[in-house]
């Protein structure tokens, strides 16, 4: 996990995780993110102050306890698809 980094070093760091670990999601708002959204699955949370800004997954009820859940139904998605 990388956290509380500067523009730039997310997306060295998610590019660094990505040749070491394959796929990689980046949880955030989306404010001042654009590089590193574009190198990486985007986790949106959702918050009570409007609609969720976007995102490939968004967490409707805000919480980051949603980010486990969500890899799980995804690979239970794709096992019981193929």
């Amino acid at each position: 996990m990388v956290a509380e980094v500067l523009p730039v070093a997310k997306v060295d760091s998610i590019r660094r995780l990505k040749a070491e670990h394959g796929k990689v999601a980046f949880v955030g708002d989306g404010i001042n993110d654009a590089p590193a959204l574009a190198e990486a699955v985007w986790v949106s949370p959702s918050t009570r102050a409007g609609p969720p800004s976007g995102g490939d997954v968004v967490l409707m009820s805000g919480s980051l306890t949603g980010v486990p859940k969500a890899i799980a139904r995804s690979k239970a998605t794709i096992v019981t698809s193929i």
